[in-house]
C-alpha cells in the first residue's frame, strides 16, 4: 500500500510496521508497508489518528490500522465492522443496540458452541420484541424463552427463580446449590433427600398422590448429610404415576426449595425437578 507524503517526515507523525519503525522514501513518496498512525491535528482526506479534530472524513481508516491513545471526535461508521481480539467500551452513558422497527427492537447474536450442541442456525439470539426479552436460538423451529416485561412488577421488583430438573433413575441424583434430591433404590420407595457437600438443617412439609387416595406430612430440624436419607416421611410409592412435591427449607443456608417427583415405570425414568424460591 502507498501513501503520498511529503519528502521527509512531518513532525510528530510516527511511521511503524508492527513493533518497529519503518517507512521508505522512493524519491516521489513515502511507501509504508502496514500500518500509518499519526498523532498529529489534521489529516489530508479528514481527521488521521488518535486526537484529530478537522477533516471531511472525521477518521480515514487503513488496512492494518495501528492506534494508540483515544478518538476525541465524534464518528459515524456504516456498513459492516469487523473486530479481532479483545474489545473495551468504557462509557457514562447507555449502550443501545438497534435503533428498533415495528415490532423489534435492538439484537444481539451469539455463536454457538462448536461442538456438543443441538443449536441449529448460526448462535443464539437475545432480542427485544414488544414487551418481550426473547432468548432463542437463531434458526430451526426457534427453539427459546421470553420475560413478558408488561406482567412484571414495578420498580424492578420481581425475581427469576432458578430450576433444575431431569428424567433419571432410581439412585441417579438431580443437584442444585447443596441439595441433592433421588428415588430411593430399596426400601420404601420414595424422595430421599441429601447434602451435596456440607451438613444442613432443614424444615420439610409435602403431600403426595396415590391411586385412592393423597396425603402429607411436615418435620422440623431436620438434619441432612452427604449420607442421603431415607423415603422423605417414609412414604412408598409403588406406581409409576405416583407423585410427591416437598417442600424445604434450609435454614443452614436460609434457602428455600420446591421439589416435584413423580415415580416412571419400573422406576427407570422418574421425573424430578428442583425449584429454588428464595
Amino acid at each position: 500500500m502507498a501513501l503520498n507524503f511529503p519528502s521527509s517526515p512531518i513532525s510528530g507523525q510516527t511511521y511503524q510496521s508492527g513493533s518497529s519503525p519503518y517507512y521508505i522514501f522512493n524519491g516521489n513518496y513515502w511507501e509504508i508497508d502496514r500500518a500509518y498512525v499519526v498523532n498529529g491535528t489534521s489529516g489530508t482526506s479528514g481527521t488521521s489518528g488518535t486526537s484529530g479534530s478537522s477533516g471531511s472524513s472525521g477518521l480515514v481508516n487503513y488496512t492494518g490500522l495501528i492506534t494508540t491513545g483515544s478518538i476525541s471526535t465524534t464518528q459515524n461508521i456504516t456498513g459492516s465492522v469487523t473486530i479481532s481480539g479483545s474489545l473495551n467500551i468504557i462509557t457514562t452513558s447507555p449502550l443501545q443496540i438497534g435503533t428498533g422497527s415495528g415490532d423489534e427492537g435492538g439484537e444481539i447474536l451469539l455463536a454457538k458452541a462448536i461442538t456438543n450442541t443441538t443449536i441449529t442456525g448460526s448462535g443464539i439470539t437475545i432480542d427485544s420484541y414488544r414487551d418481550r426479552l426473547r432468548i432463542f436460538e437463531q434458526g430451526g423451529d426457534a427453539r427459546g424463552v421470553y420475560i413478558d416485561l408488561s406482567k412484571a412488577p414495578t420498580g424492578v421488583n420481581g425475581e427469576l427463580t432458578w430450576k433444575t430438573s431431569g428424567f433419571v433413575a432410581a439412585g441417579t441424583f438431580v443437584t442444585m446449590d447443596n441439595l441433592k434430591v433421588a428415588v430411593t433404590t430399596s426400601g420404601s420407595r420414595g424422595l430421599s433427600i441429601g447434602a451435596v457437600s456440607t451438613s444442613f438443617e432443614a424444615d420439610v412439609s409435602g403431600w403426595y398422590t396415590v391411586p385412592g387416595g393423597s396425603g402429607g406430612g411436615s418435620a422440623n430440624n431436620i438434619t441432612y448429610t452427604t449420607t442421603a436419607a431415607g423415603s422423605a416421611f417414609g412414604w412408598n410409592f409403588g406406581a409409576h404415576g405416583d407423585m410427591v412435591q416437598v417442600n424445604i427449607r434450609d435454614k443452614t443456608n436460609s434457602r428455600f426449595y420446591r421439589v416435584t417427583m413423580m415415580i416412571g415405570a419400573s422406576y427407570l425414568s422418574n421425573f424430578i425437578s428442583i425449584e429454588r424460591l428464595h
